[in-house]
């Protein structure tokens, strides 16, 4: 089981073989965070995943907002070949316009 249930199930619901999703925390005046994910798929292969997702029976603290799923070309990584994640949380920012 995955240390991050929402991201494994994003993972499989995309029927995904690679890291194809990062999600990642902005500040949100509101809430204090919300959840913002950066994918590599397609239109067309992220709108099944989006359904199947809103489906699951994840809380939905767990889930990002539609509107909240950006694509990148590719994820961003460390020279070790782990993901960046502070670099994934700066994009995700910028995305978002939301100040650091």
């Amino acid at each position: 089981m995955s240390k991050l249930p929402g991201r494994g199930r994003l993972i499989s619901q995309a029927g995904a073989t690679e890291q194809t999703f990062v999600v990642a925390g902005v500040p949100d005046e509101r809430k204090g965070e919300r959840l913002v994910d950066l994918h590599k798929l397609s239109t067309d292969q992220l709108q099944p995943c989006l359904e199947k997702l809103a489906q699951c029976d994840l809380p939905n603290l767990w889930k990002p907002r539609p509107d909240q799923f950006f694509h990148l070309d590719a994820l961003p990584y460390l020279g070790t070949g782990k993901l960046d994640l502070r670099k994934a949380r700066a994009i995700a920012t910028t995305k978002t316009n939301t100040p650091p």
